[in-house]
C-alpha cells in the first residue's frame, strides 16, 4: 500500500515538473517570438522597431508615441506602430549631439577621427565633410542610411572608444557659460531661444568648433519670429483645447499642463510671445521644466491644430 502511495506522489510530482517545463517554454517562445518581431517587422520609415530604438537612442531623438527604450516595448498599446509609424524629433540633446559627432568624425583631433575613415567615406557620399556636416534634417530624412551610420559608429567605437554624448559639447563649442544681463547663462539663453524659435544675431548652435564657437562675451539679444508665434499658438492649442484620444496622452498633458499652471497659464490665460521676451528666466524655466521635449510640436498634433483651425473658420461663418 505504502509503495502505490509512493508511486503515485512519484507520478504526480513528475507531471507537475512537466507542467511546468511546459509553461516555461511556451513563455520562452512568446518571449523568443515577440523579440524576433520587434527586430524583423519594418516600420514605414522602412527600419525595423528594434533599429529604430538604436536610431532614435544614437542620435539622442525622440518620439511620440514614445518607445521605451529599456524594455523594447511601446507604451501606447493602442498603436499599431508597424503601420502608422511614430512622429520622430529633434529635442535640445539632439542639437547638441549632432555636431559633437561631426566633430569626432571630421575633425583630426576628434575622438573618433582614427576609426571613421570608413564612416566618411559613406558621408562623403552624400556630399558631407569637415567643411560641410551632417545635420539634423539630413538624419531626420534619411532614416536607413542614418542608421547604418550609427551602427557602424558604435561597432567600431569599442576599440577602447568612450561613448559620446551631447555633454561634451560644452567642452568643444562653449566658452565661458556666464551669466548674461538678463539673468540667463550663455547655454541658457541658446536653450530659451531654441526652446521658443526665437531669432538671434548669432548662430544658437556653432559647427566649426576651430573658427566659431560661443565666447559668453558676445551680446545675446532675441527677436520673435512666426515659427515663435506657431509654437506659442500649438502649445496653447494642446493644452487647453486638444480632446486627447489615448489614456498615455492624457497623462502627458496633464503633467506639462500642471507646470504651465504653476507660471499663472491657463485656459484663461494663454501664453504669448510677448511674455516670452518679457520674461526671459521664467520663460525659460517653464520650458525646463518640460525637458525641453516638446512632443505635442509633431506632425499629428499639427494637423489636429489645422483641423482646430478649420472647425473655428467653419463656426464663424
Amino acid at each position: 500500500m505504502m509503495k502505490k502511495k509512493n508511486k503515485g506522489a512519484k507520478i504526480v510530482i513528475i507531471i507537475v515538473i512537466v507542467i511546468i517545463l511546459l509553461v516555461s517554454i511556451v513563455a520562452v517562445y512568446k518571449y523568443l517570438q515577440k523579440d524576433k518581431k520587434v527586430e524583423m517587422d519594418l516600420m514605414p520609415n522602412g527600419l525595423s522597431l528594434k533599429e529604430t530604438m538604436s536610431y532614435l537612442r544614437f542620435y539622442n531623438l525622440s518620439s511620440h508615441p514614445y518607445i521605451n527604450f529599456g524594455s523594447d516595448v511601446v507604451i501606447r498599446k493602442d498603436y499599431d506602430i508597424e503601420k502608422d509609424g511614430v512622429d520622430i524629433y529633434p529635442i535640445l540633446n539632439t542639437q547638441m549631439f549632432l555636431p559633437v559627432l561631426n566633430y569626432s568624425i571630421f575633425e583630426e583631433e576628434g575622438l573618433y577621427y582614427d576609426i571613421s575613415g570608413r564612416i566618411r567615406e559613406i558621408l562623403g557620399e552624400y556630399g558631407f565633410n569637415n567643411k560641410n556636416y551632417m545635420t539634423i534634417q539630413w538624419v531626420l530624412d534619411n532614416p536607413k542610411i542614418a542608421y547604418e551610420i550609427s551602427d557602424l559608429v558604435e561597432r567600431t567605437r569599442y576599440a577602447n572608444y568612450p561613448k559620446i554624448s551631447p555633454g561634451q559639447y560644452f567642452d568643444i563649442f562653449l566658452k565661458n557659460n556666464k551669466e548674461e544681463k538678463n539673468g540667463l547663462t550663455t547655454f541658457e539663453n541658446i536653450s530659451y531661444a531654441w526652446a521658443y524659435k526665437l531669432e538671434s544675431d548669432i548662430p544658437l548652435f556653432y559647427i566649426d568648433s576651430k573658427t566659431e564657437y560661443i565666447d559668453g562675451t558676445q551680446e545675446m539679444e532675441f527677436r520673435i519670429t512666426e515659427e515663435t508665434e506657431r509654437f506659442i499658438e500649438i502649445t496653447n492649442f494642446m493644452f487647453w483645447e486638444y480632446e486627447v484620444e489615448t489614456d498615455v496622452e492624457d497623462t502627458l498633458l496633464r503633467g506639462y499642463r500642471n507646470r504651465l499652471e504653476e507660471h499663472g497659464f491657463s485656459k484663461n490665460n494663454y501664453i504669448t510671445s510677448q511674455w516670452v521676451i518679457e520674461n526671459p528666466i521664467e520663460a525659460y524655466k517653464m520650458i525646463e521644466d518640460t525637458n525641453y521635449n516638446f512632443f505635442w510640436d509633431t506632425p499629428k498634433f499639427q494637423k489636429a491644430y489645422e483641423e482646430y483651425l478649420e472647425e473655428l473658420a467653419i463656426i464663424k461663418e
